[in-house]
């Protein structure tokens, strides 16, 4: 686990600033890709009034995608 943690990032060591602006970007865009399939009404792509990566009968794989990450994240 340690070694998980050290890849990660997660050793407890301070970062700069820019560190923490692009973890908050990279969650902003992955918030935004993991939740497109999910919803219509969610324009990733905002020209297009369509969401293209909308897939309704997709919703239980995606959320079981969702939980696996979850249960990933608790276990480390």
């Amino acid at each position: 686990m340690a070694r998980v943690a050290e890849k990660l990032y997660l050793g407890g060591e301070s970062r700069g600033l820019l560190s923490y602006v692009w973890a908050g970007v990279l969650g902003w865009v992955l918030h935004v890709l993991m939740d497109t399939p999910l919803y219509a009404d969610i324009k990733p792509f905002y020209p297009l009034v369509v969401n293209p990566l909308y897939t309704y009968p997709g919703v239980r794989a995606v959320m079981a995608v969702y939980d696996t990450v979850l249960v990933c994240g608790f276990v480390t």
